[in-house]
């Protein structure tokens, strides 16, 4: 169960950049204001870089090691559709 939580922790975070950068050029030709937020700029500036820098440097994401540690910690289920 905490692997799933990683796993939607991860996705907001993916949604984050993308939507992120989405809002950030709809909204500046519709002139919304908190998109010049600089907090919200700052923080996804930052969370563009570290996927970059885990891209660039071959690092592995944080995310994937806790929700592959935690499957591989979980006991094997009982029963499985698996063919």
């Amino acid at each position: 169960m905490l692997a799933d939580l990683v796993v939607a922790i991860h996705l907001a975070y993916f949604a984050f950049i993308v939507g992120g950068f989405l809002y950030i050029v709809i909204g500046a030709g519709k002139n919304w204001p908190w998109v010049r937020n600089p907090w919200f700029r700052t923080s996804h500036l930052a969370a563009v870089f570290i996927g970059l820098a885990e891209d660039t440097f071959g690092w592995s994401c944080p995310l994937n090691v806790a929700e592959e540690s935690l499957r591989s910690a979980a006991p094997e289920p009982r029963w499985c559709f698996c063919l």
